[in-house]
């Protein structure tokens, strides 16, 4: 890990503890000095930042600091209680109970708002992407009863990922290539000009597997079996609802084995106090 990854992921770390704006800026700040201190005393800036621990680690030694007292916890806290109270308006003034219950995307919404901090704008629109695509792909299934062929819309999650580092010519190449695929298909289902329609995904598919953007095909896949679980998950789960609606035309209610995604995802990543 470098200097600028190792800032980065410490100010993350620091922003989830909730600590007062001011404090997380001068302990970033100190950090930044150490390191570039120790680089310029002659040390490697990899083998330095390794000695002082994990960008997690680090930030359990600043506990006791000021904490922030902000709205987005006291909205994050009544976001529940507030779609409860809408989902109950609708059902009983305009008898909506279905699909009112998609108010309730609020709470993991603003979730992930309060966790804005430290992140670029493409990260947070990344975050964001997967209840965008999700509510979209609901609404407009559960009101048109259409449900095929716009599940495309979860490609905006990959697609987001990559415009997060639009340096990266592959990272731009992969994602225009899943955008025109999608396209295509959903022209090419909606013609109904064959059934082999799907096998346009497979350009992108074979350039995300060549690069190393789809799979980790060099050896470099992470050491860590939680990230390792969350991968599998994350490019599994849509791969077996694909299969399943492809095969048996099954795209309701089966979409709801998408809900594994974030499900693990907070299995395996929540921390102890949470």
């Amino acid at each position: 890990m470098n200097r600028i990854e190792f800032i980065k992921e410490l100010k993350r770390k620091l922003h989830e503890m909730e600590l007062d704006y001011n404090v997380v800026d001068e302990i970033v700040a100190d950090y930044e000095e150490l390191i570039m201190e120790a680089v310029e005393s002659g040390e490697m800036e990899e083998e330095f930042i390794s000695r002082l621990g994990s960008p997690k680690e680090v930030a359990r030694n600043f506990k006791g600091e000021k904490k922030l007292k902000n709205v987005d916890t006291i909205l994050v806290a009544l976001s529940p209680f507030v779609a409860t109270i809408v989902f109950m308006w609708l059902g009983l003034s305009y008898n909506l109970w279905h699909p009112g219950w998609l108010v309730y995307l609020v709470v993991p919404v603003m979730g992930v708002w309060t966790g804005r901090k430290g992140m670029s704008t493409m990260e947070f629109l990344t975050a964001q992407s997967t209840f965008i695509a999700t509510a979209f792909y609901l609404i407009f299934g559960f009101v048109y009863n259409v449900w095929h062929p716009t599940w495309v819309v979860f490609f905006l999650i990959i697609i987001f990922g990559l415009f997060t580092d639009t340096k990266d010519k592959k990272n731009m190449i992969f994602a225009t290539l899943i955008i025109l695929a999608s396209v295509a298909y959903v022209i090419i289902d909606l013609q109904d000009i064959t059934k082999w329609d799907w096998l346009v995904f497979l350009v992108p598919v074979i350039y995300g597997t060549a690069t190393g953007k789809l799979f980790q095909v060099n050896g470099d896949f992470p050491d860590d079996p939680k990230i390792k679980a969350m991968v599998i998950t994350a490019i599994g789960t849509p791969i077996v609802y694909l299969l399943i609606g492809l095969i048996f035309n099954l795209w309701h209610p089966t979409w709801l084995i998408m809900f594994a995604i974030p499900v693990v995802a907070i299995i395996l990543f929540a921390n102890e106090d949470d």
